[in-house]
């Protein structure tokens, strides 16, 4: 039966009774979304492409729980060949990782679906590299190397049972039990374990903040992607953007500035600092380039291949958000970058 014979979403048991033996959980855990659902029309399609179905099966060597971390997708991407530094970098992977798992159903989820994956970040490499995306998928249908390579590495992985780790304990116990026995050293024993504890609480307190901080962020860049953005330009002063103009085309000699070449500026120019930071600027950057390629954006001719803008979206966008950064006015900032640049 087609897809429309079948209920657009299938529970395990339901797909347990029409597979039989058949049945395989890994790629269940693959296909499901949050409410461990399957979707018919992606499980009708994997069923009628053999290809499709190498895909899943390259999914599923590195997912076998379901859901794919960043580091997992890095990792594929590497294994399969899909990096290069011209088309697709480990940068350009990581930026797009983030930005799917933001705009998924559930962004609190820290993993994305094999249908994110297969649907939207397949296509986006494709389009990428200029390839159709059934080529690509061809290419990964092919790459039983890889899934060699990911299965050896988990076999290395494998820690050792309890009972094992248990034993080692107790034998390094024994031997070192004279020297521990002294109270000096149980002393400054105890004080290493305090100390240990408390930077392992500290550095996940910081990991779990810088979490929060990259997820609301990202949720932020999505917002500002759909708001209204009219043509309104940055006021500034008539010298202030005399200066600006000739510092930016001192740098974007083509009139299209980069992330790489917006930190470069505010570097030579001596601007970072706590309440500015590279982090700050890549997000100012990014959040900028959001609102003026958002489908109701005035902005949209200043977007260049969705990675550079032209100087009318950076003058009246990230120059403003940084200067909100910095907490001063854009001529302030303005003629502080320009003083520490004509200094160097």
């Amino acid at each position: 039966a087609g897809a429309s014979a079948l209920p657009a979403l299938l529970n395990e048991e339901e797909l347990k009774a029409m597979c039989g033996d058949k049945y395989d959980e890994t790629y269940f855990n693959a296909l499901k979304n949050e409410d461990g659902l399957v979707y018919s029309t992606v499980l009708c399609r994997i069923a009628e492409s053999s290809v499709e179905r190498e895909v899943l099966h390259l999914y599923s060597a590195y997912c076998p729980k379901g859901g794919m971390t960043e580091n997992i997708f890095i990792s594929l991407c590497r294994d399969t060949k899909l990096l290069n530094k011209g088309l697709f970098s480990v940068q350009d992977a990581e930026k797009l990782y983030r930005k799917c798992k933001s705009e998924a159903d559930d962004s609190s989820v820290r993993t994305i679906s094999y249908k994110t994956w297969r649907y939207e970040i397949i296509p986006d490499i494709a389009s990428r590299k200029g390839m159709e995306v059934e080529k690509l998928l061809l290419k990964l249908s092919q790459c039983d190397d890889a899934i060699s390579n990911v299965k050896s590495r988990r076999d290395d992985h494998e820690v050792a049972k309890p009972e094992e780790f248990s034993t080692k304990v107790v034998e390094e116990r024994d031997t070192l039990m004279d020297i521990k026995s002294h109270p000096v050293h149980c002393l400054a024993n105890a004080f290493s374990d305090v100390h240990h504890n408390a930077v392992i609480k500290i550095q996940n307190a910081q990991r779990s903040k810088l979490a929060k901080k990259e997820v609301s962020r990202q949720k932020e860049i999505r917002k500002a992607s759909l708001a209204k953005v009219p043509l309104v330009h940055c006021s500034m002063g008539e010298e202030s953007e005399t200066i600006f103009r000739n510092i930016f085309h001192e740098y974007c000699p083509r009139g299209e500035i980069s992330e790489k070449v917006f930190k470069i500026i505010l570097n030579d120019a001596n601007c970072f600092d706590k309440k500015l930071t590279p982090y700050d600027a890549e997000f100012i950057f990014q959040k900028s380039k959001a609102m003026a390629a958002g489908k109701n954006s005035d902005y949209r001719h200043c977007v260049v291949h969705n990675k550079r803008l032209t100087y009318e979206a950076f003058r009246d966008l990230t120059i403003k958000e940084a200067a909100l950064f910095k907490e001063v006015s854009v001529d302030k900032l303005i003629n502080l970058v320009a003083t520490n640049i004509s200094n160097k």
